[in-house]
């Protein structure tokens, strides 16, 4: 009689045991699947973000200002863009010697300071292409984290100044 018992349960139980195993390795790739597709968005979403930073910064490359050493009227139109962009902290303007002339953080003195120490300056002198930080603390932030973009600013052929979006 337990012999009986025992052949009837015991496929039910290899079967229970099968389809257990299968029901796992499908929610697994379930999962796997719709994080993976998560990352994707994610990853188009910053892509988007990184390619409109940089032609807003391109097109503020090209203002005429610069062209002509209206530096307050730049610094003018700057802090207009910083705030039409929302997520922007400052626009930062450096010569080609690297030295800051103009910062549209607040309360920062916006002359001075030198970047030639800066990666991501370094790395815009080296290329003369645009480039982007990797992600990095926040100077004076609690926690925060930030990433750069710059862009040169050539005319004639020559880097004249330095475009940066913090």
């Amino acid at each position: 009689m337990l012999l009986l018992v025992v052949a009837s349960v015991l496929p039910i139980l290899i079967f229970s045991g099968v389809m257990a195993y299968v029901f796992w390795w499908q929610q697994r790739a379930a999962f796997e699947q719709s994080h993976l597709e998560r990352v994707r968005a994610l990853s188009i979403a910053l892509d988007l973000r990184q390619s409109a930073t940089l032609a807003a910064l391109r097109a503020m490359a090209d203002s005429r200002r610069l062209d002509t050493g209206a530096l307050r009227d730049f610094l003018d139109d700057a802090r207009d863009v910083v705030a039409a962009q929302g997520i922007w902290s400052a626009v930062v303007l450096a010569d080609a010697s690297a030295r800051r002339l103009l910062d549209t953080g607040p309360g920062v003195d916006s002359k001075g300071a030198n970047l030639a120490a800066e990666p991501l300056f370094q790395l815009l002198q080296g290329t003369g292409r645009p480039a982007i930080s990797p992600l990095v603390k926040a100077p004076g932030a609690e926690g925060d984290y930030t990433t750069c973009f710059a862009v040169p600013v050539i005319r004639g052929g020559v880097l004249r100044y330095v475009l940066i979006a913090e």
